[in-house]
């Protein structure tokens, strides 16, 4: 089951998932692979907006990883702190000048 499949069957029973390390690293993973309905669900369960993974990456970097410029905008509205660094102290500005991705890097420019 994917974490996409995971968190849409746990709301379409009623449940709400708890959040602790597992669901933040299913929520860090929906944000890479893009599924803005996942991450969507996530934040309206209370999941904090700058989690991170083990190298410090937030769900803003690893959407910008994934080139996802609608998780950004998502993200950046729910409050992700646009400043945050992983491990290597790379933003996720930096980040899309290093992945050569144009559509995040231009949407990480317009929020600013």
């Amino acid at each position: 089951m994917t974490p996409e499949t995971a968190i849409e069957s746990l709301i379409s029973q009623g449940l709400v998932p708890v959040i602790d390390p597992y669901t933040q690293q299913l929520f860090l993973q929906c944000a890479k692979v893009g599924s803005l309905t996942a991450v969507q669900a996530y934040l309206a369960l209370g999941m904090p907006v700058d989690v991170h993974d083990d190298k410090q990456r937030t769900a803003l970097i690893l959407a910008t990883e994934g080139n996802h410029p609608d998780i950004l905008k998502l993200l950046a509205k729910a409050g992700a702190d646009l400043e945050a660094r992983d491990k290597d102290d790379d933003t996720a500005l930096i980040t899309a000048v290093n992945w050569k991705y144009p559509k995040a890097l231009q949407t990480l420019i317009e929020l600013g």
